[in-house]
């Protein structure tokens, strides 16, 4: 339905890149939710190997670097310069490896449209060798796996954000194991250091082993499970996710509230309990909200005269539906919020105040207008405390006589007209990069 998933947002870059989209300001208590059941994870850098490959770049820069008395500065753009290299061709021997074997998915590389034009190029021109220069998306360091994994990479002890020195311990461990397991050719050490061409017969044979897709080694695969588990939150809920498979097509928020189900009235993981109950009474506020404000948002784009009368709101029968199920959802999360004991569960959750203030008021007004007019007074407070280029962002929408009416702002468009509570997107809680941790480690 959306050409936008509307939980983009500034208050957590590290899950999502871009710019922000949450319109209702839901997402600080959303990271607030998310830290409470899979802290140190995010649902961008779902991709553990990603994390093994850029501890073993900085490891080869650390071991094949001659300057031993370079200033710390020096050292960590020596170590991006490498990282880079490294990704460039990791990810080009992974596409080349996938070519010829189709258990090895290219999904989850990052820049694969940049890959596979690359390519393309070295198709054409029959080249044999390679360097680790081609352009791989738009802002690499930004956007790659040094911008999306490094938050990651540190939370869970694997290195230093601020120098990109390894850890002593787990960095060093699974650099060692991913340089070691997958075989890594010399010559392809010394053009990730170096710069330099590389055989691409001899990279996408080493790729086979190193691919994303591909299982890791023992080793490598025992340093990653032992930084996985060393959060006990992290390694109790990856227990439940590994108990509780996600079926079929099963949506994240339908597992979360299976295994939310299976916890009540049982001693095990009260602080889980407790958090997977907020989260599902959270998520139903989210949507009902939402569903309110694309409704509207819908009639201001689609249907002359691009406006919606607030005296329509009466008789909107779906407007009415968003409103009955704010009120049920809301008084489900003051409950959840209000009876957690657990000290795990109960600290920070002032971070929920506000929205939980929202929802009140919004599912408690008396009218139906006066519900959508809570509705989009809450998107123009949450718009006028974002900022691009030192100004406040402008609401999407606005009451100008009695009738709702598009602004000058560009804002999330809408394909089909929203009109069912299971049509709006849940936040992501970060499983699928739970899964993965565990799929490849020892919680049984």
């Amino acid at each position: 339905m959306l050409s936008l998933q509307p939980f983009l947002t500034a208050y957590d870059p590290s899950d999502l890149p871009g710019s922000s989209v949450d319109p209702l300001g839901f997402d600080r208590g959303y990271t607030l939710l998310a830290d409470k059941i899979l802290p140190g994870l995010t649902n961008v850098a779902s991709r553990p190997r990603y994390l093994s490959a850029m501890c073993a770049a900085i490891y080869i820069s650390d071991e094949r670097s001659v300057d031993t008395d370079a200033s710390p500065r020096a050292r960590r753009e020596r170590r991006v310069a490498a990282t880079q290299r490294l990704e460039r061709l990791w990810t080009l021997g992974c596409v080349l490896a996938s070519r010829d074997d189709e258990s090895l998915s290219s999904e989850g590389v990052r820049g694969i449209r940049y890959v596979q034009a690359a390519t393309r190029r070295l198709d054409e021109t029959e080249a044999r060798d390679t360097e680790g220069d081609f352009r791989l998306l738009s802002r690499q360091l930004t956007y790659g796996m040094m911008g999306i994994y490094a938050s990651v990479a540190e939370m869970l002890k694997f290195l230093d954000r601020e120098t990109l020195a390894l850890g002593p311990e787990l960095g060093e461990r699974v650099a060692k194991a991913f340089v070691s397991e997958t075989g890594m050719p010399n010559g392809l050490q010394k053009a990730i250091v170096e710069g330099g061409p590389v055989n691409l017969t001899t990279l996408k044979k080493w790729a086979t082993s190193a691919h994303l897709g591909a299982q890791p080694g023992k080793l490598e695969a025992h340093a990653l499970d032992e930084a996985f588990q060393a959060s006990d939150v992290r390694h109790r809920m990856g227990a439940l996710l590994v108990e509780h498979v996600a079926l079929d097509d099963e949506p994240e928020l339908t597992r979360l509230r299976r295994i939310a189900r299976a916890l009540a009235g049982v001693e095990r993981d009260p602080d889980l309990r407790e958090a997977l109950r907020a989260i599902v009474a959270f998520e139903e506020c989210y949507r009902a909200a939402l569903l309110a404000f694309q409704r509207v948002l819908w009639f201001c784009q689609a249907e002359p005269p691009f406006q919606y009368d607030l005296a329509r709101a009466g008789q909107d029968e779906v407007i009415a539906l968003a409103q009955l199920e704010l009120r049920g959802a809301g008084a489900r999360l003051q409950a959840a919020v209000d009876e957690g004991v657990t000290l795990t569960f109960r600290e920070n959750l002032d971070r929920l105040r506000d929205v939980r203030a929202f929802v009140e008021a919004a599912s408690g007004d008396s009218t139906p207008a006066g519900f959508v007019e809570r509705i989009l007074a809450r998107h123009r407070d949450v718009q006028r405390a974002k900022f691009t280029r030192g100004r406040s962002k402008m609401a999407w929408l606005e009451v100008r006589n009695g009738a709702v009416a598009p602004t000058l702002a560009v804002a999330q468009h809408l394909n089909l007209a929203p009109d069912t509570i299971e049509g709006m997107p849940a936040h992501p809680y970060r499983t699928a990069a739970a899964d993965r941790f565990c799929a490849m480690g020892t919680i049984s």
